[in-house]
């Protein structure tokens, strides 16, 4: 048990090193910092919020694929916020360019996923998945940012605020009522309200 205490504390010490080296270079890289511990602790924060994400889901599948979706748009937009280190490595500060293939991880496969059930189970109209994850994905990152990165801007209720960009996001993509019946699907009131 002491061992793991140590291991949490070297790990946190190595985010704090890292993070402070990143504001040094006026947050914008990771300059005069080892590949290497960058790239962990990017691993670390995408397995981080990878989990949150299978956590939300708790094994099970929603009847309403829209409705898993938002949820896990806002539990993505959650970690960021009770993560904001952890979200900067992973998102925000710009490690040195190499030319190595992008890989994607986890945590955006299982947006995918879910947008990919909305489409499938005709929830959504046609549309591309891979483009629509990737609009989801740009839309929860944006509100997401900015609410880390601009904390005194005078905000409305932040709840308020994330359930409306989630909402218009998915809920544009929704099909028109009468196609909707046409395949047999009953919208709900997937807003929670």
């Amino acid at each position: 048990m002491k061992d793991a205490a140590l291991a949490v504390t070297r790990v946190e010490e190595d985010r704090e090193q890292v993070v402070e080296a990143a504001r040094r270079q006026g947050g914008r890289d990771f300059e005069g910092v080892r590949r290497e511990d960058v790239d962990s602790l990017v691993e670390e924060s995408f397995a981080r919020l990878l989990k949150t994400l299978t956590d939300m889901q708790n094994g099970s599948e929603e009847q309403n694929p829209t409705k898993e979706l938002k949820k896990g748009l806002r539990a993505y937009v959650d970690f960021g916020l009770r993560n904001p280190n952890d979200y900067r490595f992973a998102f925000m500060l710009r490690p040195p360019l190499e030319k190595r293939p992008y890989k994607v991880h986890q945590a955006f496969e299982a947006l995918r996923y879910m947008v990919r059930r909305c489409v499938e189970e005709k929830w959504f109209r046609a549309v591309h998945v891979e483009t629509t994850a990737q609009a989801m994905w740009a839309c929860v990152h944006g509100i997401t940012s900015l609410l880390i990165q601009r904390p005194a801007f005078p905000w409305v209720a932040k709840k308020r605020l994330i359930g409306q960009v989630i909402d218009s996001a998915v809920d544009s993509l929704l099909r028109a009522p009468d196609e909707t019946a046409a395949v047999g699907v009953q919208h709900a009131n997937i807003s929670g309200a």
